[in-house]
């Protein structure tokens, strides 16, 4: 069973931004990285409360994360790859 993913604040952050453009909805958005919509509400909230600062965290590995093609930035630690994900 694999341990609990974490993601870093520039993971967050990005996340809440795409969520506020517009574009995508909730579970898109949460459909898209592989994580619960849940997850995203809760990120959101503490965005809001300036909880999300973008500073670099330990656990960012530096490298770039992609799925289908889609690129984000570091903040999966953890499994190399789960769901689709891989860090390269």
């Amino acid at each position: 069973m694999a341990g609990r993913r974490r993601f870093s604040n520039a993971f967050k952050n990005q996340a809440v931004k795409e969520f506020l453009t517009g574009e995508l909805t909730q579970a898109q958005l949460a459909r898209r990285y592989g994580i619960c919509d849940h997850l995203i509400l809760e990120w959101r909230r503490r965005y809001a409360e300036g909880k999300l600062e973008e500073i670099a965290s330990p656990s960012d590995s530096g490298g770039v994360v992609r799925r289908e093609g889609l690129t984000t930035p570091p903040g999966i630690s953890g499994s190399k790859s789960w769901n689709g994900w891989s860090v390269v």
